[in-house]
């Protein structure tokens, strides 16, 4: 019995380090991010991606176990697989890249499902597959199956209704320099990459309802009677257009990381401020702490929003999740309360270079389509700019080193205008 336990004991440990390995290669981009902009030696940024992955690794490792404990009981193996995603995608802020229904993202057929069941419970029902073919005798599983794909599959055939069309005209700019540059550069950021871009985007023949710039894309705080705030102005009502652009927003005695809407008309009518903000990169536990405040010393702690603000451009009323926000379908889903039709991501992706981060941020842009019934987009600097039908269709990508302008139209088509950037 005791060298039964002891091998049971060296297959959990290795199944673990298994995984702490494939969760250490998945997020290994992050050590760019830790040591440029940082500061972390490498090797201590390695470090920190290691202690992610031995947390990470514990939620398949607590799911062995259970599965183990509970044999006898295998129907119980995909709620707890559903109980550990959404305790992951809870806990210390959150973290729900590589959920395993996200897995699935390019199989549209087989995500549609996650307009009822959301990205949990495409992954609930991937591990009940997965049990059943495994557990279910042979001459019960074709039946088992078939009803299993029916409960999955039946909400499509009972409510799936057609997506609307956009109704307005959206264009995104989309940039690639480096985060960097808003410290030492932030008025070339501004004035070149920027105002004068999209004043070159305007004189083509687009008509355009709504142009909207990446997250804090205008790299100073906002004061109404700046020079920069006055050009933004200008350009605004000279050529009929709203305008929604990322910034830091000062109010009461704190910072806000804030998407700014500024109307046709000049004036700002609307302020929404990031609700979910990134631990450690936005804000910064414990900063008090005798051994944490030299470190935390440098790092600007950003305070959350209260509230979700849609945009209303018309009839039409438009939210922008700012960054990461985009991972976590309960603000989609509020923001469609509030009567969002279209979602617009707006992100500064330069933080992870030209590494794989990026790219694992499109599913989510996929599954909030989907789960919310509204067309999703991407306004980004140096990251993947998608356009996302409300049925889970990718229908444009943005390669992250292409600087330009992606068009959605009020009829759903798309178009690209290319800037020639040295």
């Amino acid at each position: 019995m005791i060298l039964i336990n002891y091998k049971d004991k060296i297959k959990k440990l290795y199944f673990y380090i298994t995984m702490v390995i494939v969760n250490y290669f998945l997020y290994v981009w992050l050590i760019y991010t830790l040591h440029r902009f940082g500061g972390l030696h490498s090797l201590l940024a390695a470090f920190f991606i290691l202690f992610l992955s031995l947390y990470l690794a514990l939620y398949p490792l607590i799911f062995l176990i259970l599965i183990r404990k509970y044999k006898r009981y295998p129907f119980f193996f995909p709620v707890f697989w559903l109980i550990l995603e959404i305790i992951r995608g809870w806990f210390l802020s959150g973290f729900t890249f590589n959920l395993i229904g996200y897995s699935l993202y390019k199989a549209r057929f087989l995500i549609m499902p996650a307009r009822f069941y959301t990205v949990y419970g495409v992954g609930f029902f991937i591990v009940l597959l997965s049990t059943l073919i495994v557990n279910i005798k042979r001459k019960n599983m074709k039946f088992i199956l078939i009803f299993a794909l029916v409960v999955y599959f039946i909400p499509l055939l009972a409510f799936l209704s057609p997506y609307e069309k956009p109704n307005i005209n959206i264009a995104m700019l989309e940039t690639s320099f480096e985060p960097e540059d808003k410290r030492i550069n932030n008025y070339d950021v501004f004035w070149k990459y920027h105002y004068q871009n999209t004043k070159k985007f305007l004189t083509s023949d687009h008509k355009i309802d709504l142009m909207i710039w990446s997250e804090t894309s205008f790299p100073f705080t906002i004061k109404r009677n700046s020079y920069e705030f006055m050009r933004l102005r200008d350009l605004v009502t000279k050529n009929d257009i709203n305008l929604v652009f990322g910034a830091m927003n000062y109010s009461n005695g704190k910072y806000y990381n804030s998407s700014i809407f500024l109307n046709k008309n000049g004036i700002i009518e609307d302020i929404y401020s990031k609700n979910h903000l990134v631990l450690f990169g936005e804000y910064f536990p414990l900063r008090n702490f005798p051994i944490l405040k030299n470190i935390y010393g440098q790092f600007l702690d950003f305070t959350p929003g209260e509230e979700i603000k849609v945009f209303s451009i018309g009839k039409t009323k438009i939210y922008t999740p700012i960054c990461y926000e985009i991972a976590f379908g309960s603000l989609i889903r509020k923001a469609v309360k509030h009567g969002a039709k279209i979602i617009i991501n707006t992100s500064n992706d330069g933080w992870y270079g030209y590494s794989s981060g990026p790219i694992q941020e499109v599913p989510f842009a996929v599954f909030r389509a989907i789960e919310g019934n509204v067309w999703v987009g991407r306004a980004i600097n140096r990251g993947y700019g998608v356009i996302v039908r409300p049925d889970g269709k990718i229908i444009y990508t943005n390669d992250p080193k292409t600087w330009g302008v992606i068009t959605l139209d009020q009829e759903g088509k798309v178009d690209f205008y290319k800037l020639y950037m040295k």
